[in-house]
C-alpha cells in the first residue's frame, strides 16, 4: 500500500461550500408555509423529558425553530399557525448513535487521528431514506477497521447543520482492527540510487498487542505535544499532532467481544477522557463490570432485518448474538443507546429499538435509547433527543404509538423546518379503538381498514399500508357502521306529493343538499327515503348515502323497496288494489321470462346452427315436409276440431266493448279479441282507445285483468272485468289513477281469433324482442324476484294482518311493517311471517291497556327484527338521542344498536353495502368516546366512504 499524506485541495474547497450552506440553511429550509415559528397540536406528544413525561391532547409552541412551551392549555400567540395533527403522536426525531454515512475514505495507518468523519459527510446529499424512518441526528463514524480509526462528527441529516466537527475519537478493539495493511512509501522517482523500501508491518498484530500499541502511540503523541512546547522543538508531525489535540475528546472504543469489552474497561485508565463503549455485542456477559465501571454502552443489534443472521456454526469464537444484551444492561443499570446493525440502512434504527423490546427491553427504555440517552452519549443532549423548552424543534410526526410495528413516520421537522412527509394516500384510512362493533358481533382491541370508500379488513390486526392515515381513537372508544334511518324524506324539502312507481327518486338527489349534512354529523349515514304518501300503485324507497360529492357517491340502491300504505282504509278494498298491482306485476315478469325463454332458446338454436349447419338445414327440410303431410290428415284436424268445441272456453273469442262515464261526454263501442292459455290471456283492442292495440293479462277467479299496450302520460290502461253471465263481462277500464270507465262488453263470436298485433316481436334475424320496459312495474318486478321487500304502512291489527295474509301468505314476498302502531298483540304472528318492522318514530305509546310501553322492545323481545325511523326530511339529527331514550326506557343497547345498523340493511336488502362492518362493504363507521348509548359517551367522529364528515 502507498501512504499518502498530502491534504486534499478540493477538501478545502468542500469546508468553504460547506460553512455557505450552514450560514444560509438554517433560516431557508424547509418553512413549508408556515416559518420556523408555529404551534402544533396533537393526539399526544412523547417529549422524553422526565419532568413532563407523556402529554396527551397537548400543544406544542415552536418559535423561530426552538421549542418554546410544551403542555396542555399553551397560550397561542395571534397570527402564530396551528398546524392540526389531531390523530398523531409526536416524539421526538430519533439520534443515530452510530452510523456510517460519512463517505470519505479510509487512512492506510493503524493509528489515523487525522482522518476526519466529517470530511466525508455531503450536506447536500438527499438523506431521506433515514429521515422516512425517524431518524434525524446521526454520530458520523470513521469505520473499525483501524486501532484508531479517526475522529467522529455529529450532524443533522435536513439542514446541513453541525452539531460537533470533531466529536470522539474512535478506537477500535477485535479482529478487523488486526487487518491493517503494510505501510510502503514509494520515492518518486525511483532508481537504483534510490531504491524502493521495503513494506514495513503496523502493529497491532494480535489482541494482546492492542493496548500496548495503543498505550505508546498515545505516549508517544504527548511526549511530542510537550516537546513542542519547549525551546527545542522537534519537527511538525500532523499524524501526532492530530492525535495530541484528539486525546482530548471523549474516546469512543468499538468492542464487540466480551474479552475485548473487558480489556477497555482494564486499561481505560489510559485515557484522559470519559470512554464509552460501541458495538458491544457480548455486553450482556459482562454488565456486572459495566456496571461498576459507569462507563456508557453503544449496544450495536447485530442483526439485519431484511435477511437471516449469519450462520454460527461450531467455531467457538463466534460472537455471541442475542437481542437480550440491552434489556441485561438494564437489568443491571448501565447506561446505554441502541443503534443499527452497521451493515443495516441507516433509517432501520426504530426498528432495532423495537428488536430490543421483543429481546425483554422495556418499551420506555427502547425509545430513551434512540432518543434522550442517544444524544447525550454523543454529547448533543443540550439540543436534541427530548421535547422540552429550549431543545431545537426537532421531532416526527407518527400515526400510531412509537414502537408499533404498525406505525408509521407521516412527517418529520428538523429545527422547525419541514425536512420530510410521506406521500399521502387520501383514500386510505386505519381506524383503531378499544370496541369494534361489527353489526354481528363486539371484539375489544380492533381495527378496520378502509381503502378506496370500502373496509378491506376488520380483526384485532389489519394491515396498514405506507401513507394511511391511522385513527387510533383510544382503548374507550366505541366504533360501530354508520347509522340507518329507515323512513326517510330527506331531499323532498317540504313536498308531499306521493310519488309515481315509475319515479326513480334519484331525480332528487342530483348533489347533496344543505341539511345532508347535519344527518351524517348526528351518526345518520344512510337513510332509506321515500315520499311523504303512497302512491295506489306503490311509491319507490331508495337508499341513499347523507353526503358525497356525485350522485354516485349518494346513491347505495336506486330501488331498495316500495312502498304501499294500509293507513285509514278498508284493509279488504285496499288489499284488492295493492292485489292488482302485484298481479300486473306477475304479467309483466310472464312476459320478460317468455322473452327471456325465447332468447335463451334461438341462442341454442342459433349455435346448433353455427356448429351444425348442414345437419340444422337437413332437419329443416324434413320438419316443413312432415308438416305438409300432416295438413293434408283431414280425420286428425276434425277430431283435434271436435275436442276443442267440446272444451268450455268462458273468454275466449271477439267481444264487442263499450266504454261510458267519467270524461267521456258519451258511450264509445269497439272489438276487442281475446285468446286464453291456462291462465294467461293474451288479445287485441280496436277503438275506442284507437288504433290495434295490443292486450295482456290473467284470467283467475272469473276475472280478467288485463294491461292495454298504449303508452299514456299516467301509465298504460288497466282492464278489469268480472264475467257476470256468459257471454257478459262488466267492470272498469283506468288510466292509472287519472281516469276510471265504465266497461260492459257481449261476447260476439266463440271461435279462437287469431291474434295479430302489429307490433314486431322478432328483430330481422329472428331474434327475440324484448317487451317494453315499464318503469311503473319495475320496481313491482323486483319485489317478487325477491329483490326488494314491500314497505307497507299500517296501523290497525287489521291492517297489518291483511297485509301480511296478502304480502306474505298469498305472494310470499319479503315485507317490512311501518310503524304498526297497534300489532304488538300479534308480535308472535308477525314473527313467524319473518316480517320485519320499522317502529314508529314516538319512542313510547299506550298500549290497550292504556300503560306506556316501547314498541321496539315489544317486538324484539318477540323474535321481530326492529328498525328506527326519523319520518321526516332532517330531524334523523335527533335519531340517535331517540334510541339512547330506548335504551333508557329499558330496551337492550346491543338490539338497539343491530336496529340502527344490521336490522334495516337486511331488511331493504343493502346489507351487502351498509349497515356492517365487513370485507367489500362501504367504510361507512362512527367513532364514539364510550358505549354509545351510555350518557357520557360522545360521537366524536363520522366516517362516510371512508371520508371524515365535519362535525357541526
Amino acid at each position: 500500500m502507498i501512504r499518502r499524506s498530502k491534504l486534499s485541495i478540493a477538501a478545502l474547497f468542500a469546508l468553504v461550500a460547506l460553512a455557505a450552506w450552514h450560514a444560509t440553511a438554517g433560516s431557508t429550509h424547509g418553512d413549508d408555509g408556515h416559518g420556523r415559528t408555529f404551534a402544533v397540536r396533537a393526539k399526544q406528544i412523547v417529549t422524553m423529558d422526565p419532568k413532563l413525561g407523556t402529554i396527551d391532547n397537548a400543544t406544542m409552541l415552536v418559535v423561530d425553530g426552538k421549542i418554546q412551551a410544551v403542555g396542555t392549555s399553551i397560550d397561542v400567540p395571534a397570527g402564530v399557525t396551528v398546524i392540526d395533527r389531531r390523530d398523531a403522536v409526536l416524539v421526538p426525531g430519533l439520534v443515530s448513535a452510530d452510523s456510517t454515512m460519512s463517505r470519505g475514505g479510509r487512512r492506510d495507518e493503524a493509528v489515523a487521528p487525522h482522518h476526519l468523519a466529517i470530511d466525508g459527510y455531503d450536506p447536500f446529499a438527499n438523506y431521506a431514506e433515514a429521515l422516512a424512518d425517524g431518524v434525524t441526528t446521526a454520530f458520523l463514524g470513521t469505520g473499525s477497521d483501524r486501532l484508531v480509526s479517526g475522529q467522529g462528527a455529529v450532524v443533522k441529516l435536513a439542514g446541513g447543520e453541525v452539531l460537533a466537527r470533531r466529536s470522539h475519537l474512535v478506537v477500535n478493539f477485535g479482529d478487523a482492527a488486526l487487518r491493517t495493511p503494510t505501510l510502503q512509501e514509494v520515492p518518486i522517482p525511483s532508481s537504483s540510487d534510490v531504491p524502493i523500501e521495503p513494506a514495513e508491518w503496523q502493529r497491532p498484530r494480535s489482541r494482546m498487542s492492542q493496548t500496548a500499541e495503543l498505550a505508546a502511540q498515545f505516549a508517544d503523541a504527548r511526549a511530542w505535544a510537550e516537546a513542542r512546547r519547549s525551546d527545542d522543538r522537534p519537527a511538525f508531525d500532523a499524524r501526532r499532532d492530530a492525535l495530541a489535540r484528539a486525546m482530548q475528546l471523549p474516546v469512543r472504543v468499538r468492542a464487540e467481544h466480551s474479552a475485548d469489552i473487558l480489556q477497555a474497561l482494564r486499561h481505560r485508565s489510559m485515557f484522559e477522557t470519559p470512554i464509552s463503549i460501541t458495538g458491544a455485542t457480548e455486553a450482556h456477559e459482562v454488565a456486572s463490570e459495566l456496571a461498576a465501571s459507569g462507563v456508557p454502552v453503544i449496544v450495536e443489534i447485530p442483526f439485519r432485518f431484511d435477511r437471516p443472521g449469519n450462520d454460527r456454526g461450531l467455531a467457538v469464537d463466534k460472537l455471541d448474538e442475542t437481542l437480550r444484551t440491552a434489556a441485561t444492561l438494564e437489568r443491571h443499570g448501565v447506561k446505554f443507546a441502541i443503534s443499527a446493525n452497521a451493515q443495516a440502512r441507516p433509517g432501520d434504527l426504530m426498528m432495532a429499538a423495537i428488536a430490543a423490546v421483543r429481546g425483554g427491553l422495556s418499551p420506555d427504555r427502547a425509545l430513551a435509547a434512540v432518543t434522550r440517552d442517544a444524544a447525550e452519549l454523543i454529547g448533543v443532549g443540550n439540543r436534541v433527543g427530548s421535547l422540552a423548552p429550549g431543545k431545537d424543534a426537532d421531532f416526527l410526526v407518527l400515526n400510531g404509538a412509537p414502537l408499533r410495528t404498525t406505525s408509521r413516520v407521516l412527517e418529520v421537522f428538523v429545527g422547525g423546518g419541514h425536512a420530510w412527509s410521506m406521500e399521502h394516500d387520501s383514500s386510505t384510512l386505519v381506524v383503531r379503538a378499544g370496541t369494534i362493533f361489527t353489526g354481528e358481533d363486539t371484539f375489544d382491541d380492533g381495527a378496520v381498514l378502509i381503502e378506496g370508500g370500502k373496509i378491506r379488513a376488520v380483526g384485532r390486526t389489519v394491515p396498514v399500508p405506507r401513507g394511511a392515515r391511522v385513527i387510533d381513537a383510544g382503548p374507550d372508544a366505541f366504533v360501530t357502521p354508520g347509522f340507518i334511518d329507515s323512513h326517510s324524506h330527506l331531499g323532498f324539502e317540504g313536498d308531499r306529493t306521493p310519488t309515481e312507481p315509475s319515479l326513480s327518486l334519484e331525480l332528487l338527489v342530483a348533489h347533496e343538499k344543505r341539511n345532508f349534512r347535519d344527518v351524517a354529523a348526528a351518526g345518520v349515514t344512510t337513510a332509506l327515503v321515500t315520499s311523504y304518501g303512497a302512491n295506489r300503485g306503490g311509491s319507490r324507497v331508495m337508499a341513499m348515502k347523507t353526503t358525497g360529492t356525485s350522485r354516485d357517491e349518494l346513491i347505495v340502491d336506486e330501488t331498495a323497496g316500495i312502498f304501499f300504505s294500509l293507513r285509514g282504509s278498508d284493509p279488504w278494498t285496499a288489499t284488492r288494489n295493492i292485489e292488482g298491482v302485484l298481479k300486473r306485476g306477475q304479467a309483466y315478469i310472464d312476459k320478460w321470462k317468455k322473452y327471456d325463454d325465447d332468447l335463451a332458446k334461438w341462442k341454442e338454436e342459433q349455435k346448433k346452427k353455427e356448429s351444425d349447419a348442414k345437419a340444422a338445414a337437413k332437419k329443416q327440410k324434413e320438419d316443413a315436409k312432415k308438416a305438409e303431410q300432416e295438413k293434408k290428415d283431414d280425420s286428425g284436424e276434425g277430431e283435434q276440431a271436435e275436442e276443442e268445441e267440446e272444451k268450455v272456453d268462458p273468454i275466449s273469442g271477439t267481444w264487442r266493448v263499450t266504454l261510458s262515464g267519467g270524461p267521456m261526454p258519451e258511450p264509445t263501442s269497439g272489438d276487442m279479441k281475446l285468446k286464453l292459455e291456462g291462465t294467461t290471456v293474451t288479445g287485441s283492442l280496436v277503438s275506442p282507445i284507437g288504433g290495434d292495440a295490443e292486450l295482456t293479462g290473467t284470467f283467475t277467479n272469473n276475472t280478467l285483468e288485463a294491461e292495454v299496450d298504449v303508452e299514456t302520460p299516467f301509465g298504460p290502461p288497466i282492464l278489469t272485468a268480472t264475467i257476470e253471465r256468459p257471454d257478459y263481462m262488466k267492470g272498469s277500464f283506468a288510466i292509472g289513477d287519472v281516469f276510471s270507465l265504465d266497461l260492459e262488453a257481449n261476447r260476439t263470436e266463440k271461435s279462437v281469433p287469431e291474434i295479430k298485433i302489429k307490433r314486431k316481436k322478432k328483430s330481422d334475424d329472428g331474434r327475440p324482442l324484448p317487451p317494453p320496459v315499464d318503469e311503473s312495474l319495475e320496481p313491482v318486478r323486483a319485489l317478487l324476484e325477491g329483490k326488494i321487500p314491500a314497505l307497507i304502512d299500517t296501523r290497525t291489527v287489521a291492517e297489518t294482518d291483511a297485509a301480511l295474509k296478502l304480502l306474505r301468505d298469498e305472494f310470499k314476498v319479503p315485507v317490512v311493517l311501518l310503524n304498526a302502531e297497534n300489532a304488538s298483540r300479534i308480535a308472535d304472528r308477525i314473527a313467524k311471517s319473518e316480517a320485519g318492522v320499522v317502529v314508529p318514530s314516538d319512542i313510547l305509546q299506550r298500549g290497550e291497556d292504556r300503560a306506556l310501553h316501547v314498541p321496539a322492545n315489544t317486538y324484539a323481545r318477540a323474535g321481530v327484527p326492529v328498525a328506527f325511523q326519523s319520518g321526516a326530511e332532517d330531524a334523523a339529527r335527533t335519531l340517535p338521542l331517540q334510541v339512547a331514550y330506548a335504551v333508557y326506557q329499558g330496551l337492550d343497547a346491543h338490539t338497539a344498536l343491530e336496529a340502527l345498523t344490521i336490522n334495516p340493511a337486511r331488511m331493504f336488502k343493502i346489507d351487502d353495502r351498509v349497515g356492517m362492518l365487513a370485507p367489500g362493504r362501504d367504510g361507512d363507521l362512527l367513532i364514539f368516546s364510550g358505549p354509545p348509548f351510555e350518557a357520557a359517551s360522545r360521537l366524536e367522529r363520522t366516517i362516510i366512504s371512508g371520508k371524515e364528515v365535519e362535525n357541526r
